[in-house]
């Protein structure tokens, strides 16, 4: 039975719960459609919650729905109407990734809105413009490092053709280590001997085109409450690892679709070293078992909530579709081995072979040796357990780096109006080592300088990347389509993120249409943290929350305890 076939009526609550375990997308449905009295309100719960990763028992945060589950499945058309309840010691802040909305309404302390405090509750309430895969996150300190990130899914009749079966499957990169023991050995420079496949920063650019001011603000805040434990940090600058073999993302012509092959090569970039990649909570290990039935289509949508990680998805034999990225529908993408950045979404269909079998999906860590998985089964637990316990630890291969070969070829199935370019801002991206300082236009965070629009411009935002690894650029509170990466011109997908690749460019359209002021920063967390972070303003825009000096204060303090 397809999972939009699974209703339920409880108490009259409007449509509930994405539960990560078992991974099925689970709903509640409302009585009453809109967002007036007749919808009911939800509730999140902000609190910490007991994990056990590689047998250690570690306290991290998370976003739970009155079924306990962690996130939400919401219907369109009954709007969203959820109360965030903070039951932390130290304030918090959730942000509605990738979604359409009133300023107000975006979720993030010191720009939009105070922090929820402990004992607080937040109400956001605003109609649904969208529907598909999206996620929730703190953006408060760096909570997002203690998973406080989960799955947002919003159905429409359309989301619910999509599949026979549809499971969400949430990406997350873990540590022992506190966020703010991490950020530390990076300022210090400390950790460069734990390195995994670094290709360098440069000094920062000079110039600031396009900036205006004033304002800018970003969170962060300490950590403390994990348990201790070892990890290989790493952070640095200059010639990255030598040249060997590593494998790489490449088309395959005669069946058209990607694949994987092992050519020579670097491994990716990165800055921070793991102790475990983990798929809705769960190390390798103990991969999650997704049941399934011979013959029938099933949908994963696959969420990049790591905070420093990109991903290959990897499907070996089982042949995979790229249906939506970012919420948003594409034209069909054939292929078994596919990119997805930090922050990004990606929508998988598959057709099971009539023959009862087993079906691991690995996710492979960019340049390193990091695995998770879900396991597709038709086969039954027995066999089922049997591929699970068969899975590799780590990786034997190194994968290289994402590009913007597989964004060159997504096309948006419903892309942008043509019309005339009314502005166009220029953000060059850079960073040093010295400090670990990352910056938009030669400037870093907290600054106080913002990127201006008018309402109803159609905006270009052109991406110059001076630095050796790539920056998944997101900008609050706003849809735009990917139509330039390395000089090469398309008319792309729609998305929230766009990674711009390591030492190029990447341009993307928008029309102004959401007046505020609105986050727009790299979403590796420790990059934006660092710097990497400005604003977008509306000319005219109440910018009465704007308080970057606030919001650098709070990267300082704990963000977690128990």
């Amino acid at each position: 039975m397809g999972l939009w076939r699974r209703s339920f009526l409880v108490k009259g609550l409007v449509a509930l719960a994405a539960a990560l375990t078992p991974g099925t997308i689970q709903r509640v449905r409302a009585r009453a459609s809109g967002t007036g009295a007749g919808a009911a309100r939800m509730t999140l719960r902000v609190q910490p919650t007991p994990l056990k990763v590689l047998g250690k028992e570690v306290m991290v945060l998370s976003a739970l729905n009155p079924t306990g589950g962690r996130g939400l499945a919401v219907e369109q058309a009954d709007g969203f109407q959820v109360d965030v309840i903070n039951h932390l010691r130290m304030p918090t802040g959730m942000h509605w990734h990738g979604l359409l909305l009133p300023n107000g309404m975006d979720g993030v302390p010191f720009i939009t809105q105070n922090p929820i405090p402990p004992g607080g509750t937040f109400r956001y309430e605003f109609p649904l413009r969208q529907a598909g895969t999206y996620w929730m996150h703190s953006h408060y300190g760096m909570q997002e490092q203690h998973l406080l990130a989960a799955p947002l899914v919003i159905w429409s009749e359309r989301e619910r053709a999509q599949a026979d079966q549809q499971f969400v499957v949430m990406i997350s990169d873990f540590s022992f280590r506190s966020p703010q023991a991490i950020l530390k050995e990076l300022r210090s420079g400390s950790g460069m001997a734990g390195m995994t496949g670094m290709a360098g920063m440069d000094k920062a650019a000079m110039g600031k085109p396009g900036m205006v001011k004033p304002g800018m603000a970003m969170a962060g805040g300490a950590m403390e409450g994990m348990a201790p434990g070892s990890m290989a940090m790493a952070s640095g600058a200059g010639g990255g690892m030598a040249a060997g073999t590593v494998l790489q993302q490449v088309w395959d012509e005669s069946n058209g679709g990607f694949t994987s092959r092992l050519a020579p090569g670097s491994p990716g970039s990165s800055d921070v070293n793991y102790d475990a990649l983990l798929a809705n909570h769960h190390t390798i290990d103990n991969a999650e078992i997704l049941a399934v039935k011979p013959g029938e289509t099933v949908l994963l949508r696959l969420i990049g909530g790591c905070c420093a990680t990109n991903v290959f998805l990897d499907s070996g034999d089982l042949e995979a579709t790229v249906v939506a990225t970012d919420g948003n529908a594409c034209e069909p993408l054939r292929g078994n081995f596919f990119q997805l950045a930090i922050a990004q979404r990606l929508d998988l269909r598959f057709t099971m072979p009539q023959a009862p079998g087993v079906f691991p999906i690995l996710m492979r860590a960019e340049g390193k040796d990091l695995l998770a998985a879900v396991v597709l089964s038709s086969a039954g637990p027995a066999a089922a357990a049997k591929a699970v316990a068969a899975l590799p630890g780590k990786a034997s291969q190194l994968t290289g780096g994402l590009d913007g070969a597989q964004e060159s070829r997504l096309r948006a199935q419903t892309p942008l109006s043509a019309r005339p370019v009314d502005r166009n801002l220029e953000l060059v991206l850079a960073g040093s080592m010295q400090g670990y300082r990352w910056t938009i236009n030669g400037e870093s965070y907290p600054n106080r300088s913002s990127l201006m629009v008018r309402q109803r411009e159609r905006v270009a935002i052109h991406f110059e990347n001076r630095n050796g690894m790539g920056h998944p650029m997101h900008l609050h509170g706003h849809v735009f389509q990917v139509v330039e990466i390395n000089g090469k011109s398309f008319a792309g997908p729609l998305r929230d993120t766009v990674l711009v690749p390591a030492k190029g460019t990447c341009s993307v359209l928008l029309d102004a249409d959401q007046p505020g002021l609105w986050a727009f920063h790299c979403h590796i967390m420790y990059h934006a943290e660092s710097g990497m972070f400005t604003t977008l303003l509306y000319e005219g825009a109440d910018t009465s929350f704007w308080q970057p000096e606030k919001m650098a204060a709070a990267m300082e303090i704990p963000s977690f305890s128990p």
